[in-house]
């Protein structure tokens, strides 16, 4: 009779996976510092005018588990600016800003997206 066995050494083994856990943390930690940076950077090179630095300010990456992070603005008007939408005026006679030293008053403004 011929048999061939196979044993895995379960603490090798343990050892192995605790090692790839720890480079898959380590990469996805270190891709999220580096989205948060391109985030930052992409506002300052965006052309946008940026009076208080506000928005690129509140950007923020959060470690939820070993996992999960989360990367982000806690800004209400921040979605609009990275995913685009429509604002429209709803409790007053209009939406009212300044272009070119003349003020003008609009129903809705459309943003574009800007990813």
């Amino acid at each position: 009779m011929f048999a061939l066995e196979f044993q895995i050494d379960d603490e090798g083994f343990n050892d192995l996976e605790n090692k790839l856990n720890q480079s898959i943390k380590k990469g996805l930690k270190q891709a999220v510092l580096y989205g948060e940076g391109e985030i930052k950077d992409n506002y300052s090179k965006s052309g946008l005018k940026i009076k208080s630095g506000r928005l690129r300010g509140s950007v923020f990456q959060k470690d939820v588990n070993a996992f999960h992070y989360q990367l982000g603005s806690d800004l209400p008007y921040a979605g609009i600016h990275e995913f685009g939408g429509t604002i429209t005026a709803k409790n007053s006679k209009g939406l009212r800003f300044k272009i070119g030293g003349k003020w003008k008053t609009v129903q809705s403004v459309t943003l574009p997206a800007r990813p």
